[in-house]
């Protein structure tokens, strides 16, 4: 059983090389190393001279490959390379999702250790599945994030289901935190230096990895085989189903008529972050991915390119202009209920980096070599980068514990419909460009609980404050 511990947050490898033949539908030339491997990438090569966006985005599909290999029996974070892509095997669960959950790597009680064992054998205790904490379904898991399509406010689906969220981290940064008691608040409150994270390279470690994943609750008018799913256990929270606040008195969205608010789920992924700090990339590279029947483009000025026979997750092509129809709003502002579906698109501005968006070479390359998995049906959306690591450096007081270089990021604006939901770049304060989705910018805020720099992570401000 895969345990899932969501948070609600208001606001916002041995290594095995299989060849692969090319089919000749594929351009060769696009990811010429591309390959079904359960090895996640340590570095971002150079394959495509004047194109580095590509070799970014070739590597976004890499990563994707190797962290959803399934997961070998006995340890977290580690692949089975006995069993072949798109398969799981007897464990029921890929390698991302062994990874550690951010709520065991912040306890919320008293004594906030994520190893009461020992720091040993911690990564692997306990072992992600099995008879642990809160799971009760074969390959499972424990969901009660709910809130987390930025900003401030929820994502219903058109079953008028709300989106599942988690976050995860690999053993590199899990062992980062654990060794320098980062997963402590007054420990945090007494570190004398802004956090570095050892970055990945191909002779060394792969490197801290973040990964967040929005789920969709699958109904009876979905094909649950179209996506990569599972059974979770949802832990639901009572909310006021008219303004999506908590209230004791309101309403489970997804356990309806449950005393504890506890249900078992059939959930589909709709959204995948990868973030990946690696050689050459201080700010980190941030993949995002989406399921393809998920909401229709739009360009700016322009209608939704709704495709013919598709049935979107979030959109409805026969919705007409009530307010339930505005597009891209948070749900708060229109104002509509929970229960609600929210009607979006994908929303693309040429002017902040909009032609990267949907690198349609490099995903027909990886959809060949994917074809017959659940995984064909999801598309890389872009890779955001640093183009110039050296450079932008928003400094508080002068000391360097409290800066941070943005490195000009490209695309300018990279939002996963299912979690940046209401900033994509349209319905902007005053057209404010600040405010639209930049992975990098964004994340530049995140810091310790004394205000020092957490090297582009907000997990850290996750630590009770003890």
């Amino acid at each position: 059983m895969k345990v899932f511990r969501f948070v609600p947050i208001l606001a916002i490898v041995a290594l095995l090389w299989l060849p692969f033949s090319q089919p000749a539908s594929a351009d060769a030339q696009v990811c010429p190393s591309a390959t079904l491997s359960s090895s996640i990438p340590h570095e971002v090569n150079e394959e495509h001279p004047g194109s580095r966006q590509t070799d970014f985005d070739c590597f976004s599909w890499q990563s994707l490959v190797g962290l959803s290999w399934a997961a070998k029996e006995g340890v977290n974070g580690e692949p089975d390379t006995n069993i072949d892509f798109g398969k799981v095997g007897k464990r029921g669960l890929v390698v991302w999702q062994t990874y550690k959950n951010s709520d065991a790597v912040f306890p919320q009680n008293d004594n906030p250790n994520p190893c009461p064992g020992g720091k040993a054998n911690c990564w692997n205790t306990p072992l992600a599945g099995g008879e642990n904490l809160y799971a009760t379904s074969k390959s499972g898991g424990f969901l009660d994030g709910q809130v987390e399509a930025l900003p401030n406010a929820w994502l219903t689906d058109q079953n008028g289901q709300l989106t599942r969220y988690e976050i995860l981290v690999n053993r590199d940064e899990f062992d980062f935190i654990v060794k320098n008691d980062l997963y402590d608040g007054s420990e945090q409150k007494k570190y004398k230096h802004k956090i570095d994270m050892p970055e990945g390279k191909d002779d060394g470690p792969v490197g801290p990895i973040e990964l967040k994943a929005a789920w969709k609750i699958i109904s009876q008018a979905d094909n649950k085989d179209d996506y990569f799913w599972t059974v979770a256990t949802i832990q639901d929270t009572k909310i006021n189903p008219e303004n999506g606040y908590p209230d004791p008195n309101g309403q489970y969205m997804t356990c309806k008529g449950s005393s504890d608010g506890i249900c078992d789920r059939t959930v589909g992924l709709v959204g995948f972050h990868i973030a990946h700090k690696v050689k050459d990339n201080p700010q980190w590279v941030w993949s995002t991915f989406e399921h393809k029947n998920n909401a229709p483009i739009q360009e700016k000025g322009k209608q939704p390119q709704v495709v013919t026979g598709t049935t979107y997750s979030y959109f409805n092509k026969d919705c007409g202009s009530g307010k339930e129809c505005t597009k891209n709003t948070n749900p708060r502002d229109i104002p509509i209920p929970v229960t609600t579906p929210n009607q979006i698109t994908r929303y693309l501005d040429p002017h902040y980096g909009g032609d990267k968006i949907l690198p349609k070479k490099v995903n027909d390359r990886w959809h060949e070599l994917v074809k017959d998995t659940p995984w064909e049906n999801y598309e890389l959306i872009s890779t955001q980068w640093p183009t110039a690591p050296e450079s932008g450096d928003p400094c508080f007081g002068g000391d360097p514990n409290y800066c941070v270089k943005t490195g000009s990021p490209t695309p300018e604006i990279l939002a996963n419909i299912t979690m940046e939901t209401y900033i994509q770049g349209d319905n902007l304060p005053n057209g404010n460009i600040e405010y639209a989705s930049s992975c990098i910018k964004c994340h530049a805020l995140g810091a310790l609980l004394n205000g020092k720099k957490a090297d582009f992570s907000y997990l850290f401000s996750k630590a009770k404050p003890n």
